[in-house]
């Protein structure tokens, strides 16, 4: 709550499997005290073989809306048919990595909100021409290479 408030336009996300998490005390308290909204997404909408349901919480309701729309019925590249699943193979890769293309994407969004937002530190100077993407211009990377090394 501090560092909202020397910095409210500050963007934040938390990340964690779909599970309980989203109905423990604390997290319901985190949740109402911080004004977060709840995004799920299936990280096979990013390129990943398995599914993965994951939680994502956001103090940006428009990040929150835009991550909303990577789920399994609607950007699966394996079409719901995941060549690895979670529970059955995690041994081939780091199960527990966020997606490149997620953290990206999350990255560019907040970056080009502050740009937009005419928000940044001395030492970070503005991109030129970055924009935010709308949700449909970043497509899912099939390729995980970089998640299994």
């Amino acid at each position: 709550r501090q560092a909202l408030e020397k910095k409210p336009h500050m963007i934040f996300v938390i990340e964690n499997p779909a599970a309980k998490l989203a109905e423990m005390p604390l997290m319901k308290q985190t949740v109402s005290e911080l004004g977060m909204h709840r995004a799920t997404v299936d990280y096979c909408a990013f390129g990943r073989p398995d599914k993965k349901p994951t939680h994502l919480w956001t103090n940006d309701f428009d990040l929150c809306a835009r991550l909303n729309t990577y789920r399994c019925a609607t950007k699966c590249p394996y079409k719901g048919s995941h060549p690895v699943s979670a529970r059955g193979n995690g041994n081939l890769f780091n199960m527990a990595a966020i997606p490149g293309p997620l953290a990206e994407f999350v990255a560019r969004y907040a970056d080009a909100k502050m740009e937009m937002n005419h928000i940044r530190g001395t030492k970070n100077p503005p991109v030129e021409g970055l924009v935010v993407p709308p949700v449909a211009a970043v497509s899912p990377i099939s390729d995980v290479a970089s998640e299994t090394s």
